[in-house]
């Protein structure tokens, strides 16, 4: 009877993790603007939208990585799970913004994003909408992980670096193994003592 509780044990502990590599992760990230560029294309300001330069946003976003990867820098792409965050007084949900690339592991670790505001992800690279937005990061961290903005009324774009990090979204089932594990754990040690 013990060799089979320990051996469930085992593979509790064991299967916890292949079980959790698989399904919503969240990236939460802040965004450090160092540049604001002029209408006329210069490179000449220190704020934007009322927003100087240094912290100017950040939120997160709430993707599935068992959906498999994604590239599609000439659409709309695939919206996110949830998505909140601000940039430079713009505020972007999951109505707003899709992903136009999601590279993920074989294991499921978030390799590369690229997140823009809808109707095109890409929109914000050429030809700015009223409000638009695009941002990307990836693995390892590097000057790749930036993000531009243009907001209505505003000067032309603001930009600068995003710091970004992966939490996992525990699943129900996750949660379970993890509590019988520590269940049986409890009950060998109160027949040991």
């Amino acid at each position: 009877m013990r060799s089979h509780l320990t051996a469930f044990l085992m593979a509790s502990v064991t299967l916890a993790p292949s079980i959790a590599s698989a399904g919503p992760i969240t990236v939460d990230f802040t965004i450090t603007a160092d540049y604001v560029v002029d209408a006329a294309g210069n490179e000449d300001g220190t704020s934007y939208n009322g927003y100087g330069l240094g912290t100017v946003g950040g939120g997160y976003f709430v993707v599935d990585n068992g959906l498999g990867n994604i590239g599609n820098p000439d659409g709309p792409g695939r919206a996110p799970l949830a998505l909140q965050f601000d940039f430079a007084g713009a505020h972007f949900d999951e109505t707003t913004a899709a992903f136009w690339t999601l590279l993920f592991s074989p294991q499921g670790e978030l390799l590369a994003w690229n997140l823009g505001a809808l109707p095109s992800g890409l929109a914000g690279l050429s030809s700015p909408g009223p409000t638009d937005f695009w941002a990307q990061g990836a693995v390892p961290h590097s000057d790749y992980d930036y993000a531009m903005v243009h907001v209505e009324g505003a000067n032309h774009v603001m930009g600068g670096r995003v710091d970004w990090s992966v939490r996992a979204v525990p699943e129900p089932g996750t949660l379970g193994l993890l509590g019988l594990g520590l269940l049986g754990l409890a009950g060998i040690r109160r027949r040991q003592g």
